[in-house]
C-alpha cells in the first residue's frame, strides 16, 4: 500500500534524519548464531547506487525549489554544524564507503569555490574538480552499542537458537527442504540449510549481480526468476524471524533499540532552534531496518534491498512539530542504477493510517524502548566480558544517563568503555608516577611526571538483499509448482 504525505497545516521540514544501507557489495559471510561477520568491500555498482542515492538527496532537501527544502542548510559548500554523518565501521569498508559516494552526491565537487588567485597572481584549483570534503565518523562496534546492538549479545545467540528449534522454524525447513537440497548444486559448497539462509542467499544474489553463467543459470536462460525470488523470500523469512520480536523490548528487536537513541537526539537537536543540526546521515546495514520497522509498526517486512533509504522528517507548522517516515526500497534509480527514479512511500505509524504525527508522540513512543546506556544493554544482553561490560563490573556502578549522543554538538559527551579503560590506566600510572617521586626524591626539589594517550574509532559495516527489487512486503513466491525446482 503506498501513502502519501499532504500536510494540511502549512508545514515546512526543517530538518531529517537520513538511514541508509550499503550499497553493493562482493561476497560475504556471517556466522548464522551469533551473526559475527567477515570483511567485505563495495563494487562499482554500490559506489554508483549510494552516489546517486546522494543526488536524490540533495534534489529533495537541499534544492531551492523542492517542496521538501531545509531552509537555512548552507550549500553547495558543506557547514559541518548543519549536517552530521555517520557510519558503522564493521564488516570492512563497505558502509563508510557507501557513506563517502553518498555524500559526494549530496554535496557534490564545487570548481567555482575550489578556484582561487594567489597573492602573486597565480591561480588555484583544488583538486578533484572542487572536490568536497566531507567528514564521517565511523562507528566500531567495541566503542558504542547504537549500531551493532546485537553484537557480542549472549542473550541475542540464545534467542536466535530458540528460533531455529521452534516449531514455526522446523516446519518452514521441512516445507523447503525439497527446493533447499535442489540448491545444492549451485552453491559451491556452502551448507544449505534453512539456519543458514541469508549466506545461501547473499552468496546467490552477489553471483546472480556479477556472474553471467550463474544468473544464466538460476533464470533458466532468463525465463524464469523463481529460484531468485523463492531464496530472498526464504532469506526475508529467516532474517524476520531473528531480528524482530513480538514485544518491543524484546531481544530479537535489540538492533532497533541501540539505534534508536542516536535517531531521536538528532531530531531533537533538530527541533531545537538554539541548535544547528539540520541533517543527520546514518549509514547501517539491514538488520537495524527490520527492527526498527518493527518497533515502529510500519508494516514493512523483510531485509530492505542494497542503498535503501529512510527520512525521517521533521516539519514545523502551526499545528507544531510533526514527523513522519519516508521509505525507499532499493537505490535511487530502478533496473541496476539506470532506470527510472525509485520514489520514496510514507509509512504509517504504530499501526495507525496516519503517516504524520506530533514529534513529542513519535519520542515518547519510542524513547522508553531505547538502550544508550552500555550498563542497560551489557545487563539485557547478559556480556561480562567484552564491549567494555568487563569495565563495568569492575567499576562497581553503571554509568550517567545525561550524555550528549555521539552526534550532538553540545552537553556532555559519552565516553566509550575502551577508552574510559584507557583514561583510567593513564590516571593510575600519573599517580602511581607522583608517589615514587614523592618517595624517591625526597627533599630534592625537583620533580617531573607526564603521560598522555589516545585510542582512536573505528568503524562497522552490514549486509545485503535481492538488488532490483523495489518491493517491501514479503510474500512467498509461487511458479504453480512445489516442493524442490529443478537445475
Amino acid at each position: 500500500m503506498s501513502y502519501d504525505i499532504n500536510p494540511t497545516n502549512g508545514s515546512k521540514v526543517i530538518g531529517a534524519v537520513i538511514i541508509t544501507r550499503h550499497g553493493d557489495r562482493s561476497g560475504y559471510y556471517q556466522d548464522p548464531t551469533a551473526y559475527a561477520a567477515s570483511d567485505t568491500t563495495i563494487t562499482p555498482l554500490g559506489s554508483a547506487q549510494t552516489y546517486q542515492s546522494g543526488i536524490q538527496f540533495r534534489e529533495k532537501y537541499l534544492v531551492n525549489d523542492s517542496s521538501s527544502a531545509v531552509a537555512g542548510v548552507d550549500w553547495p559548500l558543506i557547514n559541518l554544524s548543519e549536517v552530521d554523518f555517520m557510519a558503522d565501521a564493521s564488516e570492512g569498508q563497505v558502509i563508510v564507503d557507501s557513506a563517502l559516494s553518498f555524500a559526494q552526491g549530496f554535496f557534490p565537487a564545487n570548481l567555482a569555490a575550489g578556484t582561487a588567485m594567489l597573492a602573486n597572481g597565480t591561480p588555484i584549483a583544488s583538486p578533484l574538480g572542487g572536490y568536497i570534503y566531507v567528514p564521517v565518523t565511523t562507528v566500531e562496534a567495541d566503542e558504542e552499542i547504537a549500531l551493532e546492538g546485537f553484537t557480542s549479545c549472549p542473550a541475542f545467540v540464545t534467542r536466535t537458537n530458540e528460533v531455529y528449534k521452534s516449531s514455526a522454524f522446523q516446519a518452514k525447513a521441512t516445507e523447503q527442504k525439497e527446493y533447499l537440497d535442489s540448491l545444492v548444486s549451485l552453491l559451491d559448497g556452502r551448507a544449505v540449510t534453512l539456519e543458514n539462509m541469508y549466506n545461501v542467499f547473499d552468496y546467490m544474489n552477489v553471483q546472480n549481480i556479477h556472474n553471467a553463467t550463474f544468473r544464466d543459470v538460476v533464470s533458466d536462460g532468463g525465463k524464469s526468476d523463481y529460484i531468485m525470488r523463492n531464496s530472498r523470500y526464504l532469506a526475508d523469512y529467516h532474517e524476520q524471524a531473528i531480528f524482530t520480536d513480538p514485544d518491543v523490548d524484546g531481544i530479537g528487536n535489540i538492533a532497533g533499540q541501540t539505534i534508536i537513541p542516536p535517531i531521536l537526539d538528532a531530531l531533537q537537536q533538530i527541533a531545537n532552534e538554539s541548535m544547528p543540526l539540520k541533517l543527520q546521515y546514518i549509514g547501517i546495514a539491514y538488520k537495524p531496518f527490520l527492527s526498527l520497522f518493527n518497533m515502529t509498526q510500519s508494516g514493512i517486512d523483510g531485509m530492505v534491498s542494497y542503498a535503501s533509504a529512510l527520512a525521517i522528517e521533521v516539519r514545523n507548522g502551526t499545528d507544531g512539530m510533526t514527523v513522519s517516515m519516508n521509505f525507499r526500497n532499493g537505490s535511487a534509480k530502478t533496473d541496476d542504477n539506470i532506470g527510472a527514479d525509485n520514489p520514496f512511500n510514507p509509512v504509517p505509524l504504530f499501526g495507525r493510517d496516519e503517516t504524520e504525527i506530533p514529534l513529542q508522540t513519535f519520542i515518547d513512543t519510542l524513547k522508553p524502548h531505547g538502550i544508550s546506556e552500555l550498563s542497560t544493554w551489557c545487563t539485557r544482553c547478559g556480556n561480562t566480558n567484552s564491549r567494555g561490560c568487563e569495565l563495568l563490573g569492575s567499576a562497581g556502578s553503571s554509568s550517567s544517563s545525561d550524555y550528549a549522543s555521539i552526534t550532538s554538538t553540545s552537553g556532555r559527551q559519552h565516553v566509550s568503555p575502551v577508552v574510559a579503560g584507557v583514561i583510567g590506566a593513564l590516571v593510575g600510572i600519573v599517580v602511581a608516577g607522583i608517589l615514587f617521586a614523592a618517595l624517591g626524591l625526597w627533599g630534592n626539589k625537583k620533580g617531573r611526571g607526564s603521560g598522555s594517550g589516545y585510542v582512536g574509532g573505528k568503524r562497522p559495516e552490514r549486509e545485503t538483499s535481492y538488488a532490483g527489487d523495489t518491493s517491501y512486503e514479503m510474500e512467498e513466491p509461487s511458479d504453480g509448482r512445489k516442493g524442490g525446482v529443478e537445475i
